[in-house]
């Protein structure tokens, strides 16, 4: 693995882009770094792993020293920008964030690095999600009882290419706009080209679509109830009859919708903006009748500037987007993000992005091996990456001037170039 990551030039491009250590510092950026990669990679789940077994186990291997926990933790502790305060919009609420330009255009460099595509237009996925822990600065979340942290996350197909942390008390619509406008200063800057962007209900803002819609690229957001969009849900007349499973008598049907007066003049919008709204209707199990639309239905709401594309396919396309839960999960379970180090909201933020890095560095290595190891597959998740390709027992050996890896096992492992 260690060699993999050598031949894609992370280890290079670390010590080219973090801060210069001192002289006399007995550990360069890629000893700490790849430690740290070591601790999933092994089968840990804490920064403190690196002590309990990796010292040990690799203390005679001749191609990576490995420093201590407090070590790593100090040199990630000094890349934190910090807490920024951000004031909503309304009121006098304040919001605590973290971000770095540098750290997100370093894991943006890290994807290249991996052979992604920049030439073609891709789809890009925007979420939040919820780490519950108990941080000396963590605030109560949206969840009952539930405090930690809630980091917004964009990806593209596996690969995670933005991350931005904020507090729990920080709903994902608060300052959405602004985040996502360093999200694609950072694709730009990449020249990584968006052609369709999907988000949950915490996107449907005017401004974000204005954002979208200015950029050229396709939106489909999850649609706010809200009685503005009530009212013209009770205006469609081409309703279609579709099959949902568990829905009695569903039906599809999409028509225009658009802000405001007082929504344009606050936000200084064209009042001829517009977008499509693609609604969804069944029966609701109590019966109740809407007060807007007079039918005891219940509805799910899609926003999108794609003209074009059919209701079914907008929805299809849209529901496609759940795998975005599946990355959280193997960040969580698999790379540390369910067992952050520090006490700080700007400290954990910098453990965030180095293990969705870690992440992405992982699903184009097993993509690589696979091509030549028999028992490996792409789709693997980690647990069985470790446990058929490193948790292996070896022994170095030193014959003629070189150091040999010697394996001990009945599998067949193959030479990879």
């Amino acid at each position: 693995m260690i060699e993999f990551l050598d031949k894609l030039g992370i280890g290079q491009l670390l010590m080219d882009e973090l801060p210069q250590l001192p002289a006399q510092s007995q550990y360069n950026w890629r000893e700490i770094i790849y430690s740290l990669w070591s601790v999933p990679f092994c089968g840990g789940s804490a920064l403190e792993d690196i002590n309990c077994n990796l010292r040990f186990q690799f203390s005679d291997n001749p191609i990576l020293k490995v420093p201590n926990a407090d070590r790593v933790g100090a040199r990630l502790r000094e890349l934190s920008s910090g807490t920024k305060i951000v004031m909503a919009l309304r009121g006098d609420t304040e919001h605590q964030f973290s971000w770095s330009d540098t750290m997100n255009q370093l894991l943006m460099k890290t994807v290249l690095a991996c052979g992604f595509d920049t030439k073609a237009g891709h789809v890009l996925d925007y979420d939040n999600t919820i780490l519950a822990c108990r941080k000396s600065d963590v605030t109560k979340t949206y969840k009952k009882g539930v405090r930690g942290y809630q980091p917004g996350v964009a990806t593209i197909k596996d690969l995670v290419v933005f991350v931005e942390q904020r507090n729990g008390n920080s709903p994902a619509g608060s300052a959405q706009v602004e985040t996502l406008e360093r999200l694609f200063e950072v694709l730009d800057k990449s020249a990584i080209k968006i052609k369709k962007f999907r988000a949950d209900s915490a996107s449907f803002q005017w401004r974000i679509m204005r954002l979208l819609e200015g950029k050229g690229i396709k939106y489909y957001l999850r649609g706010a109830k809200n009685q503005g969009v009530v009212r013209q849900i009770a205006k469609i007349d081409n309703w279609q009859s579709v099959d949902i499973e568990g829905k009695e008598n569903a039906f599809r049907g999409s028509i225009k919708y658009s802000p405001s007066q007082s929504t344009c003049s606050e936000i200084g919008m064209d009042p001829k903006f517009e977008t499509r709204i693609v609604v969804t209707k069944w029966d609701n199990e109590n019966g109740q009748l809407n007060a807007f639309t007079k039918e005891a239905c219940s509805y799910s709401v899609l926003a999108t500037n794609d003209q074009k594309m059919h209701c079914d396919k907008v929805v299809a396309f849209y529901n496609a987007r759940g795998e975005s839960e599946l990355h959280f999960k193997e960040l969580k379970n698999d790379f540390g993000w369910n067992n952050l180090p520090f006490s700080h909201l700007g400290q954990n933020y910098v453990y965030l992005v180095f293990m969705a890095m870690c992440k992405n560095l992982y699903k184009c290595a097993i993509a690589h091996f696979s091509q030549s190891h028999p028992l490996l597959k792409p789709h693997y998740h980690l647990k069985k990456f470790r446990f058929r390709f490193i948790s292996i027992p070896a022994k170095w050996i030193k014959s003629g001037r070189q150091y040999i890896l010697r394996i001990f096992s009945q599998l067949r492992f193959y030479h990879i170039p």
